[in-house]
């Protein structure tokens, strides 16, 4: 189209109407089926014709209306008088004028103004001098004319008339043919009309239709999120009135070993899975997640220094991942090139470093950034909301390196979801919260409490975590937010933990409390691991910081009711496991 147009206003500018013109035209004609350059040059070709016929006419009209002043500026006004006049001037002096008043042959022209004057002269002295106008007479006669004269007087003796006639029937002619003209330009104009008004009907048609299509897919999109949002409610609803149905259901599925209903699993098998690269996939958490996106049948990669460790059991562990079906990929967090190569071989990056790396995750985010195909990245948190932990070193230190990395995520516009996911069950269960003994299983006669012990804490089995993670991480409502886990089940005292257990063993244990400033001191003195997890424990057991806020639904989401399918572990059935 582009060179169509391009022939048609090619050489000189030209108006839309005579545009528009020219390519009705040639849509009509052969031509039409031609090569785009061919096209071209026809109407190239097409259009200089035209302008030139235009010139042409032009210059005619012009010519014409020249003409036209001549002969009146000779004084022939009357066409008969002019004849007669015409006429008497050729037979006294053998002057010869055109009848369209062209211009005449100087040396004609000499020779007839010469004869005038003495035309004039003859009539001045007429009665003065008889014999002497005679003799002027006899010497005019011995003057030779030019050829064009001569030419010109043998055609006026032949035709003496036919000049005049001549003139009428093309004045004739120019009238017809401007009336004809005058015709067809206004059928032109009529016609370049009716097409610009079918065009322009085509056109508003058009809109009007895909206005009317873009409405209907306005609202059939409406109503879906409506209908959507409709079924969030009545999950939502189901959840927070404690349906026993449901309650019952999951119990059914944790006795078979299922974690997922059926129909979710068949769904997720439908979707395209995103490809999962897992950082710190051997570590505690890690090794859950990896299982869980294996599970849920995601292509799973998972990053690791040494694919063959001297250790048995991490060796064991990467053994079992390559049996699962997941890839291991040598590679180093301080290793930039092959943390870079590992991103872009994944479309979801999550990290499960431990404390110690927690730092080196500014290193993940540059890889992100460069490799620029990262649809969401997790980063290693794990545990209470960072943003709301108040307590005192060594964990004020470490929570606080995890808050900058929140807000460099956020400011390198980084898709993200953080996971606070609370106590790991595995971690506190099996000394029944006593952060004192933790790894020396449940305790026999005594047991330590920090503060007076009423403060809710929340305890997720590491399982559970990663499930909840592996269905957040492809889920756009847990995006650039927080997934908070309270399993409602889960949400305990230390006081109500340990009169849980104490109802299951028969036993009755001997509490003793330690107040804050006590341990404050106890965590000064204390060395790593324990100073930490005391630091840890003031926040969680005697501040209660993990369950005494409301979800902020802008910012965060809550696990069990954005995923009801997920049949979690109570500390209830936890605990059984432990007797």
């Amino acid at each position: 189209m582009r060179a169509i147009t391009g022939g048609v206003v090619s050489s000189e500018p030209c108006s839309l109407r005579t545009a528009a013109l020219f390519l009705i035209r040639f849509s009509k004609s052969a031509a039409s089926h031609l090569p785009s350059s061919d096209c071209h040059t026809y109407l190239r070709t097409v259009t200089d014709a035209t302008r030139q016929l235009g010139r042409f006419r032009k210059e005619l009209g012009a010519r014409q209306l020249q003409g036209d002043a001549n002969f009146d500026a000779h004084g022939y006004e009357d066409p008969v008088d002019g004849r007669r006049r015409h006429q008497d001037q050729e037979s006294e002096g053998g002057m010869s004028v055109a009848a369209d008043g062209s211009h005449r042959d100087s040396a004609a022209g000499a020779e007839l103004d010469l004869a005038s004057g003495k035309k004039k002269a003859k009539k001045k002295k007429k009665n003065e001098n008889p014999q002497e106008d005679r003799a002027v007479a006899r010497a005019d006669s011995h003057i030779p004319p030019s050829p064009e004269i001569a030419t010109e007087k043998r055609k006026k003796k032949k035709h003496p008339n036919k000049e005049i006639i001549v003139d009428v029937k093309v004045e004739e002619e120019l009238v017809s043919e401007k009336k004809k003209s005058k015709k067809k330009k206004e059928k032109f104009h009529v016609k370049l009309e009716e097409d610009v008004n079918a065009v322009e009907e085509k056109i508003v048609n058009g809109s009007e239709e895909r206005v009317a299509r873009t409405e209907r897919e306005r609202k059939k999109k409406k109503h879906e999120q409506e209908e959507g949002r409709t079924e969030v409610v009545k999950e939502e609803k189901t959840i927070a009135d404690g349906d026993l149905d449901i309650e019952k259901k999951r119990k059914k599925k944790r006795d078979r070993g299922d974690i997922y209903d059926n129909g979710s699993e068949l769904e997720n098998q439908e979707m395209e899975k995103s490809r999962i690269l897992i950082i710190g996939g051997t570590g505690h958490i890690g090794k859950h997640i990896v299982t869980a996106s294996v599970r849920l049948g995601h292509p799973t990669a998972v990053l690791t220094r040494d694919s063959a460790p001297s250790d048995p059991a991490k060796a064991q562990l990467i053994k079992s991942f390559v049996d699962s079906g997941a890839a291991i990929i040598k590679g180093d967090v301080l290793d930039h090139g092959s943390l870079v190569k590992a991103v872009k071989s994944a479309d979801i990056v999550i990290s499960a470093v431990g404390p110690r790396q927690v730092g080196e995750q500014t290193r993940i985010i540059a890889a992100i950034k460069e490799a620029g195909n990262v649809k969401r990245f997790v980063p290693s948190e794990f545990g209470s909301d960072v943003d709301r932990l108040h307590t005192v070193d060594p964990a004020a230190s470490l929570y606080a390196v995890k808050a900058n990395l929140r807000r460099l995520i956020e400011a390198e516009g980084i898709p993200h979801t953080y996971i606070s996911c609370n106590c790991f069950a595995e971690t506190y269960l099996p000394s029944i919260g006593d952060v004192t003994a933790i790894r020396a299983g449940p305790p026999a006669t005594k047991i330590t409490v920090l503060g007076d012990g009423s403060a809710k804490a929340v305890f997720v089995v590491e399982n559970d975590i990663a499930a909840y993670t592996m269905r957040a991480v492809e889920d756009p409502r847990t995006l650039n937010k927080i997934l908070y886990m309270r399993p409602p089940a889960n949400v305990l005292s230390h006081n109500e933990l340990i009169s849980m257990w104490e109802k299951k063993t028969g036993r009755t244990l001997q509490k003793e409390h330690v107040p804050e400033e006590d341990i404050l001191k106890w965590i000064k003195e204390a060395a790593f691991p324990l100073n930490i997890l005391l630091s840890l424990g003031l926040s969680t057991f005697v501040r209660g910081e993990q369950a005494n806020f409301d979800i902020d639904l802008s910012v965060g989401v809550e696990a069990t009711q954005l995923y009801p399918d997920v049949a979690y572990t109570t500390v209830d059935e936890y605990l059984n496991g432990l007797i």
